[in-house]
Formats: C-alpha cells, structure tokens, sequence
C-alpha cells in the first residue's frame, strides 16, 4: 500500500514537472513571436493557480518588451521575494531592469549574486560599478575597478566609464593623461553633448587647454567643455576660433 502511495506521488511530481516545462517552452515561443499580452494574461492566470515563480519571469520580460520597465522591474522583485536564494536565476535580467529604473541598490544587490557566483561579466561589472558610486560604496567601487575593470578595457574605454559614473576628477586624471590629444578630444565630443558633470568638465578644460596643439576639433571640444563647465567667456572665444579655423579650410 505504501508502495503504491509513493509510486502515485512520484508520478504525480514529474507530471507536473513535465507539464510546467512544457508550458515554459510554449511561454518562450510566445514571447519569440512577440505575443507580449498573451504572455502577460497567461502567467497571470497560470500564477494564480500553481504560484509557479518562474511563471514571474516570463511576465517580466513580457512587461518590459512593452516598454513598462517599472512594472517589470516589480515582478522581478516579487519573484526574489517568493525563491530561495540558492535557487533564484535571472540576475542580468534584474540587472538590466534595474539599469532601467535606475534603482542602484536593487543592481548592487543582483551583481553581488553574480560575483559570488563567479557570473560577473565585464559589461555587468561595469554597471555594478557605476552602481556602487551611486550608492556611496566608493571604497567597495574602487576595489572592485582594481579587481574586475582595470585592464580589461582600452584606456579610452576605462576613461569614458569613469566620466560616465561622473567620478571625482582627481581620479580621471590619470586615465585621461594616458590618452593622446585626438583621443581626448574624441571622448569630448562623445561624451559632452550626452551631459557631464560640471566639476569633470573644469577640471578637463584646464588640462585640455594646456595641451600643446592648434587643431580645429581640440577648439570645439574646449568650447564644449567651456561651456559645461559654465565659463561662458572661454566657451564664446574657443567657439570663434572653431568657427573661424574651420571656415578657412573650407
């Protein structure tokens, strides 16, 4: 009779694990086919019958596709909140939702599963980098630029990252001196009309501008980077000179 009690469960567990399967590769083909809304009223239904976690997931990806980040970014919490840890999968898309919704401490959290796991790529690195900054964990942001970022990207690339986690100008410095004059004015010219911090932006005009050269883009990233600096009289005077250098080779 036991026997026959404990042969029933079994079949029952792996037909519900047949049949949630399944019903996971058929949700995956869904959102393949773009089917968003049909994913989202699926799971909802499906969820309030067997609270299957992973059924949060595909909802997620559906919300976000539609262009609702916000909502997304709820579910994927709401998922976190109902799966053990050591169970819990999908960081980089937590990751890239809370990218989204900016909400730092949620990223921090996500990529420090990664890490534990040994999960952390580079570009996600990138982002829990960034994240720690603005967070206030500038130590932890430090250590983790020595340990995981450093190295693995050009000193352009290492450069833009940090103008665009708008680090102390101190500490771009040096990565900027690493760089030639064309590249500098390269970075100015991405990174500028995207928005910079005022303090960089002083720091680097100084330094820019005691560079040795005359060429017509280094007076138009100076005037850009006057400009967002504040210093209307230098932005105007390296604006003229663009525009008049660049009028005579025309």
């Amino acid at each position: 009779m036991r026997k026959t009690v404990l042969v029933g469960i079994l079949l029952s567990f792996f037909c519900i694990l047949v049949s949630c399967s399944n019903n996971h590769h058929f949700l995956d083909r869904l959102l393949e086919g773009g089917a968003y809304q049909e994913v989202i009223d699926r799971t909802t239904s499906q969820f309030q019958r067997n609270k299957d976690p992973e059924l949060l997931i595909y909802r997620a990806r559906a919300l976000d596709r539609l262009g609702q980040s916000s909502k997304a970014l709820d579910v994927i919490k709401l998922y976190a909140a109902l799966t053990p840890l050591s169970k819990q999968e999908h960081q980089e898309l937590s990751i890239e939702l809370a990218l989204k919704n900016q909400d730092w401490a949620y990223l921090v959290s996500q990529a420090e599963i990664l890490k534990e796991r040994n999960r952390l790529t580079i570009d996600y690195a990138k982002e829990y980098y960034r994240a720690l900054l603005k967070t206030g964990r500038t130590q932890e942001a430090k250590t983790l630029f020595s340990e995981a970022i450093r190295g693995t990207l050009s000193p352009f690339e290492e450069a833009k990252l940090l103008i665009a986690s708008e680090v102390d100008p101190a500490a771009l410095e040096t990565y900027l001196g690493m760089l030639s004059i064309e590249e500098q004015v390269n970075l100015v010219l991405e990174v500028v009309p995207l928005g910079l911090d005022p303090s960089i932006a002083e720091a680097w005009f100084i330094s820019l501008k005691m560079q040795k050269s005359d060429t017509i883009e280094l007076y138009r990233a100076l005037a850009l980077l006057a400009g967002r600096a504040g210093r209307r009289y230098e932005e105007a005077q390296y604006a003229r000179l663009y525009q008049k250098n660049k009028e005579a080779h025309e």
